[in-house]
């Protein structure tokens, strides 16, 4: 038999993390294991090579020529859930041209609604649900009149009646948590061509799987139902084979996806310190849970390569860690403590937190405030717009009447997705079967709440030390001044990711942040550091490189950069009284034709705003960390009542 995979669009423009999807590599491998002829067809990857892929009128007829061409008995799809829909158009057009093709649908989306899948669109046959690649085998198996029906658990599928029709859908579901996943074999990376990925991710990176599964049971995550609770491992001697393969084929950094590394600190140090020793040299990123993050767990993680970690907070308030079934934020102190450890060890957090449009001012204002030390700490910080995925124990929560509500909100403005992912006309029908084009609260506010999100997550971000500055000295509340942000904007579908992206849309965010700032009588003494947010990796230095410090001075030196609104900024600052006349005329003198050189901003002995001239260094900006730095920056007293 042949068999086709198929991994949808996804992104519309992001590429650091693009890498052949490894579910499929695997399942590849698996089928060929049954003697099956399998191909791979990538269109996130082709989405990326050419935007014509991402939009609905381009892929549909060009995908299914595509598929096609590969003479497919069997097409299999997988989706997280976003790109469902596309999934299932697809199979419909397919099955249009040729009804003999079998389709299956696989993923933790398609597997949390198996049965409503085969009760809505005839044209799909068959479900699997949790890991792929057992139940694939034994269903190439039945398809080639090898095995019996007995054979199908983790499989949907509709029962064959005597008179030849369809009958009852038949779905035994097995979580199969603790097995040994050794005998699963290497991913099938000879279907792909790793040089197109390299093109577009010159890190030549791929995706890692020494596990599946974790311990943990948050309400809102998919992975105890796709799963099951619990973790399967595979063996260290079963995972430095993997590792030295992917060595030989060039790989140099890895992104573990294993839901938690942390599940067991006593297994990961080990595995860890193997690593270390077999030499290999990767740079690598994972997830992982803050009560596992002590110090030889970070020790180790650091010693064999690990150099970011993806840290789940999620929930600050107490009424979240009850609905969340997530407790582990102890007060700004720890996590602090837990977040530096990791950073003095070169590894930087990615701090995740969860909002809700239910949220109480009072929760959201704990949760923008923690994220924002974080941020200021030296993290990346994630706010996750909070989402009922299917089967999860808080969907079992949610308000059916506004559950039938359809939004393109999420889809379009939360993340970097390819257009053709933002409208979904299954979606328009059946809303409780796609988390991210359903509502979550009436429209109006789930939609605006969406809007929020994306303010919040950049405001964090980029403006991490404005934003403690403004709690440390005057209390200011962080979501009401995203609030009064989003006000601004006519519509959500303004902070989708095709109108801002890239240099257009951080100089659009600055300037009209910018001019929020200082309208709403914020001093422009707190928005000075700002100019340093004017570097894109693209087309500038990043930001954080050659630093120096000492025990009087923290200088960072960095190359010329751009300023927007020059004149205006330049007038409001010469007019604010502390400004020394020193200050302002080496200000003025130094900008030259919009470009910033020579200036040193701030300095720990002198007022933030002042502005002072470094006479070394004359083709370099020199720019004193002091009040303005995101890095290790912390002497502020933050009004974080109730949560320390």
């Amino acid at each position: 038999m042949k068999l086709t995979l198929i991994q949808p669009p996804s992104n519309y423009e992001e590429t650091f993390l693009l890498s052949p999807p490894l579910g499929l590599l695997s399942i590849a491998a698996a089928a060929e294991s049954e003697g099956t002829s399998v191909s791979l067809l990538d269109f996130n990857l082709k989405g990326l090579q050419n935007k014509d892929w991402q939009s609905a009128e381009y892929f549909y007829p060009h995908a299914v020529e595509l598929i096609e061409k590969s003479n497919p008995d069997i097409v299999g799809f997988t989706s997280m859930a976003i790109e469902s829909h596309v999934c299932l158009e697809t199979a419909r057009l397919l099955k249009e041209r040729n009804p003999n093709i079998i389709t299956i649908f696989g993923g933790p989306h398609f597997g949390a609604i198996a049965t409503e899948v085969l009760e809505h669109y005839e044209w799909t046959d068959y479900v699997i649900a949790g890991e792929g690649e057992a139940p694939l085998q034994n269903l190439i198996r039945y398809l080639e009149g090898n095995d019996s029906v007995t054979t199908m658990d983790n499989i949907a599928y509709r029962d064959i009646r005597t008179d030849g029709n369809n009958g009852e859908i038949v779905f035994n579901r097995n979580k199969m948590s603790g097995r040994d996943l050794d005998e699963i074999p290497f991913p099938a990376y000879h279907l792909v061509d790793m040089e197109e990925y390299f093109a577009l991710n010159p890190n030549q990176l791929v995706c890692f799987e020494h596990a599946r599964g974790c311990f943990l049971k948050c309400s809102f995550c998919y992975s105890p139902q796709h799963w099951g609770h619990g973790e399967s491992r595979k063996s260290t001697e079963r995972v430095l084979a993997e590792l030295r393969q992917l060595k030989e084929m060039g790989i140099k950094e890895l992104f573990w996806v294993s839901d938690n590394l942390l599940n067991s600190a006593d297994n990961t140090i080990s595995l860890c310190e193997s690593i270390k020793e077999a030499e290999l040299q990767f740079k690598w990123h994972c997830y992982g849970t803050m009560p596992q993050i002590t110090e030889p767990v970070v020790t180790a993680l650091s010693n064999a390569g690990c150099q970011s970690i993806f840290v789940g907070v999620d929930a600050v308030s107490d009424d979240n860690k009850k609905k969340y079934k997530k407790s582990y934020f102890k007060g700004w102190d720890g996590l602090r403590e837990k977040l530096s450890l990791c950073l003095g060890n070169g590894i930087t957090p990615t701090c995740a937190f969860m909002l809700s449009p239910l949220d109480t001012d009072d929760a959201r204002e704990a949760t923008l405030r923690i994220a924002a030390l974080c941020a200021n700490l030296g993290c990346f910080v994630r706010l996750n717009a909070l989402t009922y995925y299917n089967q999860t124990e808080i969907e079992s929560g949610v308000d059916l009447e506004v559950d039938k509500e359809y939004s393109e909100a999420y889809a379009t403005v939360l993340f970097d997705t390819a257009p053709i992912l933002n409208s979904n006309e299954y979606a328009k029908l059946l809303p409780e079967l796609f988390p991210f084009h359903r509502c979550f609260a009436h429209k109006v506010i789930h939609e605006a709440f969406a809007g929020y999100c994306r303010l919040a997550m950049m405001t964090v971000n980029q403006h991490a030390t404005l934003c403690v500055r403004l709690i440390a000295d005057i209390d200011a509340q962080l979501h009401k001044l995203i609030e009064n942000q989003i006000d601004d904007y006519d519509s959500w579908r303004e902070l989708s990711c095709q109108k801002l992206t890239g240099p257009k849309f951080w100089n659009h965010y600055f300037s009209e942040s910018f001019k929020k700032f200082r309208d709403r009588g914020i001093p422009l003494s707190f928005l000075i550091y700002e100019f340093q947010k004017f570097f894109d990796e693209k087309h500038y230095e990043p930001f954080a490189r050659d630093v120096t410090v000492s025990d009087v001075r923290r200088t960072l030196l960095v190359k010329p950069f751009n300023i927007l609104s020059l004149t205006e900024s330049v007038e409001q600052l010469q007019s604010e009284e502390n400004i020394s006349s020193k200050s302002r005329s080496l200000y003025a003198t130094r900008i030259e034709n919009g470009i910033v050189k020579n200036i040193n901003l701030g300095a720990d002995e002198v007022e933030p705003s002042r502005m002072l001239l470094e006479k070394n260094n004359p083709n370099d900006v020199s720019i004193d960390l002091g009040l303005f730095s995101r890095l290790r920056w912390n002497n502020f007293v933050v009004p974080l009542d109730g949560l320390s």
